[in-house]
């Protein structure tokens, strides 16, 4: 029933689950389909919960180097994946912070 707990997981649960996987979508929607109908129950409103979650697991692609789209960019720069990786993570990273905060 805390709201702060259930706006932890929505951060942190799909941001790692998006940097595991590669896929921020695939976070999101278990997410989003498996707690987000509750956030009623945490104190919180469903578009706040879904945001942040939708929010973080985007951040988690973006943090991945399994992401399709990094493998693309780093095979055109012609670098590995985790070269990128290194450089938008802590930044990925940084804004996840924020946006918990401000959220």
């Amino acid at each position: 029933g805390s709201s702060d707990l259930a706006k932890l997981g929505a951060a942190v649960g799909p941001y790692v689950l998006g940097v595991m996987t590669g896929s921020g979508d695939a976070a999101t929607f278990a997410f989003n389909e498996a707690v987000t109908p509750h956030a009623a129950q945490f104190g919180m409103s469903i578009d706040s919960l879904g945001y942040l979650a939708a929010i973080s697991g985007n951040f988690g692609r973006l943090s991945s180097p399994l992401a399709g789209g990094m493998i693309i960019a780093a095979g055109l720069a012609g670098v590995s994946p985790f070269e990128i990786v290194k450089r938008t993570a802590p930044v990925m990273f940084i804004c996840l912070v924020g946006v918990y905060f401000l959220g």
